[in-house]
């Protein structure tokens, strides 16, 4: 059964089996209290359109691409998966967020921070988010985290909790504590250039 599909007007609520696919889209905002019973899927076809997402919503999971103009990520709680392509106008990831799924952002060139508190049910995969400068305190990601690309991240938290492997590959000059080294071992994917720092004064360890 196919979902849905909307071209230009959205009303308050619209419930459907499957979920709502908003193909092409040409409006600038969802509904606030976007109710669909399922997946939203959004395909804006032009940078134009898109400027807001619901703050609200009982999607299961939310699929975003074609540069739509987002610039805030509301903090909602999503039982599925996120995953956004090419949000040009997002600059952060809101503290408290929790994804039951993946949370997954490929080239949010201007996403430049993810909040504290942070919990993903899977992975966190961040992908050529090359102005990506900070990760918040809190963040637990049960499956793996992925920061491949992201050359302005300038230090990985010391607190992070990571269930699955951590890939930094490209993530050249990142100041990695030396407790995520221990911890992590193996299972962490080191960029060709890092510093490995104290995680209480954030200085260079001597080797």
């Amino acid at each position: 059964m196919s979902t849905r599909k909307v071209k230009m007007e959205i009303p308050s609520a619209i419930y459907n089996e499957d979920g709502v696919d908003i193909s092409n889209c040409k409006i600038r905002e969802l509904p606030d209290d976007l109710q669909v019973n399922g997946n939203a899927i959004i395909y804006c076809d032009s940078n134009e359109y898109l400027e807001k997402l619901p703050t609200k919503s009982n999607a299961i999971s939310f699929y975003i691409s074609g540069s739509p103009k987002i610039s805030d990520f509301p903090c909602l709680t999503i039982p599925g998966m996120f995953i956004a392509d090419d949000c040009k106008g997002l600059t952060a990831i809101p503290d408290n967020l929790q994804v039951g799924s993946d949370l997954i952002m490929r080239a949010c060139r201007n996403l430049r921070s993810v909040g504290d508190c942070i919990t993903i049910g899977a992975n966190l995969e961040l992908e050529q988010c090359t102005n990506l400068e900070t990760i918040g305190e809190g963040l637990t990601v049960r499956g793996d985290l992925r920061l491949m690309g992201c050359n302005s991240l300038t230090l990985l938290p010391s607190d992070i909790s990571v269930g699955g492997t951590i890939d930094l590959t490209g993530c050249n000059g990142i100041n990695i504590p030396e407790n995520i080294i221990s911890k992590y071992g193996n299972r962490i994917t080191l960029p060709h250039e890092y510093n490995i720092i104290d995680e209480i004064n954030n200085c260079p360890t001597l080797s």
